[in-house]
């Protein structure tokens, strides 16, 4: 079976994605992790295929908006910059169907928006 996973976020949103291909894998699973750019290096170096998926989110972009990883506070500019994220993102998922072949299954995390 042909699975497409597919995360967003940093580090710590991959890595259980990571994993769960590296497991999948040994089980006899052909799995492709969709991600963005700046996670490929990280999961081609477990042994797992990359798709370019979702906008570039690794320690600068987080860093710049710092604010927005504080969930116990959550000033209304951030909301706009998550509003941003979710329009992105929704419209990513949307193109993610092109890496879809017969009998694929995709599945992703609950970090994303499936509109």
């Amino acid at each position: 079976m042909r699975l497409i996973l597919a995360t967003q976020g940093t580090l710590g949103d991959h890595l259980p994605m990571v994993g769960l291909a590296q497991h999948l894998m040994e089980y006899g699973f052909e799995v492709r992790l969709a991600c963005n750019r700046e996670m490929h290096a990280f999961v081609q170096a477990a042994g797992v295929q990359p798709l370019t998926f979702g906008m570039p989110l690794a320690s600068v972009q987080a860093c710049e908006k710092a604010l927005f990883w504080d969930h116990w506070q959550y000033p209304p500019q951030d909301h706009i910059w998550s509003e941003k994220i979710e329009k992105s993102l929704s419209s990513d998922v949307r193109s993610l169907i092109k890496f879809l072949r017969p009998g694929d299954v995709l599945v992703g995390a609950k970090n994303l928006f499936f509109l």
